[in-house]
């Protein structure tokens, strides 16, 4: 998601999207907000719990629905209807600078912004081959790729603004996967020098 104000958030769920509506567990999900303007370092929010059974909410009403219900909404809704993003982090979340990072995206004492872009894909790992995933396709996370053929339907200005906007989300992609491979060369400095959890967040 893109805001009007030009904050880029949004989640990743292991859970294939429905349209029905029900709440699902989803042991992968995170939320992850990108570096732009008062945000000087990406972040990932992982799962407070990783059997949360409102891990994510499907909804054909609705866009892309993350954590339980609390105190009026998730800890990420996306109301297509209304083009707002609704911000409640820390519910089923971890919140890694609770209060000041919401407030930087919404306004002071607000917990909703307007959308300006929003964008879902779906995600094929095309890492594993007939005997299984090879050392150099586990130590390369490029190969995740989203299967996207150029637009070529419409006039050659409209499939260049289209295609010119696809590549430019593509980068977008490119920077989440990194970002979560960038946490799993922490761990080892989280297990040895973090107290509490080993799975709390470190703020890139």
């Amino acid at each position: 998601v893109e805001t009007k104000d030009g904050f880029v958030l949004g989640g990743y769920s292991n859970t294939p999207w429905t349209t029905t509506f029900s709440d699902h567990a989803a042991n992968k999900a995170f939320l992850f907000i990108l570096s732009r303007k008062s945000i000087p370092s990406s972040c990932k929010m992982k799962m407070l719990n990783i059997n949360d059974e409102y891990a994510v909410r499907h909804s054909k009403d609705w866009g892309p629905i993350f954590g339980s219900l609390f105190g009026g909404t998730h800890d990420l809704c996306a109301n297509i209807r209304s083009s707002t993003l609704h911000l409640n982090l820390g519910t089923s979340y971890h919140n890694p600078n609770p209060g000041p990072l919401q407030e930087k995206i919404c306004g002071v004492n607000r917990n909703a912004c307007l959308i300006k872009e929003l964008e879902v894909f779906g995600v094929t790992d095309t890492s594993h081959g007939l005997n299984g995933p090879s050392r150099e396709k586990q130590n390369d996370r490029a190969c995740v790729q989203v299967q996207v053929s150029p637009e070529s339907r419409f006039s050659d200005d409209v499939n260049k603004s289209i295609n010119e906007k696809r590549e430019s989300l593509s980068r977008v992609k490119s920077k989440i996967i990194h970002l979560e491979e960038s946490f799993k060369d922490d761990q080892a400095f989280i297990d040895t020098f973090a107290s509490g959890d080993s799975k709390d967040i470190v703020t890139l």
